[in-house]
């Protein structure tokens, strides 16, 4: 039970520091960039965002059905320098 506590806080403490960044990023960009230049970041950022998303929910819901998870599994959806 312990370990699942761990597991929810970790990734709590991982989504909040995330939208921190986001919002410091947001804040900076916004001092560099014209009115017009900050909202084609906004939906540069948006569109990223969403993508990255929509690869992380494929990512987890193919590992976690897997059974027994290999070392190829891994690689197949990560690139491989990182593995």
């Amino acid at each position: 039970m312990m370990g699942i506590r761990r597991a929810v806080l970790l990734a709590t403490v991982e989504r909040y520091f995330g939208l921190a960044v986001q919002f410091a990023r947001i804040a900076t960009v916004s001092r560099l960039l014209t009115p017009e230049g900050i909202g084609v970041s906004a939906i540069g950022m948006g569109i990223t965002g969403i993508a990255f998303s929509l690869r992380d929910f494929a990512r987890t819901d193919y590992l976690i059905q897997r059974k027994e998870v290999t070392r190829e599994d891994v690689r197949t959806l990560s690139p491989s320098f990182l593995v």
